[in-house]
């Protein structure tokens, strides 16, 4: 999805379509979303996946933020000339299966790492 003026939302589904512990996140957008209109604020959000120092599972290899990327990507949010956003914050895993391209486009987000790096017998180590 493309930005409309300088708002950038990440793949949007209905409430109904979501797990009942994602509508609270989803909420959390959507508030922040208000403030950003109402009250002039600037506001990213971004969708973490796995924040962990080595993946250690299968679900792990797809959606694994390493810590070095973390912090860039966080950096890359604070320098934003984008007013509100919602992204997906992963590193750059071979199995990902969550879109990147806006974050890396419009955050300038470049992520070095990839689970694949790491070995699965190594993974848990």
């Amino acid at each position: 999805m493309r930005p409309t003026e300088d708002i950038v939302l990440a793949d949007l589904r209905t409430l109904d379509e979501l797990a009942p512990a994602l509508e609270g996140k989803v909420f959390g957008e959507a508030l922040a979303r208000y403030y950003v209109e109402e009250h002039g604020l600037a506001i990213i959000c971004l969708r973490i996946g796995a924040f962990l120092p080595r993946p250690t599972d299968e679900v792990t290899r797809w959606m694994w933020l390493s810590p070095r990327d973390c912090t860039q990507v966080i950096w890359r949010a604070i320098e934003s000339p984008v007013r509100y956003g919602v992204f997906y914050a992963i590193s750059n895993n071979r199995r990902r299966h969550w879109d990147i391209t806006d974050t890396m486009e419009l955050l300038g987000y470049q992520p070095e790492d990839d689970a694949e790096d790491y070995p699965a017998d190594r993974a848990a180590a």
